[in-house]
């Protein structure tokens, strides 16, 4: 399915409101962005999340509806996580609790948390071992989810996989 139009700053909802990994969209004066409906599922710890946070799929996903699971936790991830995408609003987190909602998976986005290493224009980045941030992608099999866009700021343009 997908969506024109979506709401990504909407709250999450204990009661998922479409399918998971319905595919949406808005265009904006900065270009398209597109976005993945999921489910954020903490296994380990309570990690809640702010707008312009990565975060990652879950490491060993169990049944097929686990395959559009993200966690905020990286602990959860694997040891390389994967970036999913970047929450467009708060999300508490709870641990062993379902929220489902819009993350951003590319177009522009103003991340929230630092970014790892000194960032400069067109430079890969990578999830971070660190709950919802980007680091510098530096090893050749390092998974790229955003492009720095805008020397030494936390501006990047997503690319991340749905």
């Amino acid at each position: 399915m997908y969506i024109m139009g979506v709401d990504p700053t909407a709250a999450w909802t204990s009661t998922p409101e479409h399918a998971l990994g319905t595919i949406g969209a808005n265009i904006t004066s900065t270009g398209t962005e597109t976005y993945k409906y999921v489910a954020l599922r903490n296994e380990t710890a309570t990690v809640a999340t702010t707008d312009g946070a990565l975060v990652a799929y879950l490491a060993a996903p169990g049944t097929d509806a686990e395959i559009n699971t993200v966690v905020s936790d990286f602990t959860d991830a694997s040891l390389k996580p994967i970036g999913a995408g970047v929450t467009r609003a708060i999300v508490a987190g709870t641990l062993a609790t379902n929220f489902y909602g819009w993350i951003q998976t590319r177009g522009y986005k103003i991340m929230t948390v630092a970014l790892g290493g000194t960032v400069a224009a067109g430079d890969a980045l990578m999830a971070s071992t660190t709950d919802m941030a980007l680091t510098l992608a530096t090893a050749a099999d390092d998974h790229c989810c955003a492009v720095g866009h805008v020397d030494a700021t936390k501006n990047v343009r997503l690319c991340c996989v749905d």
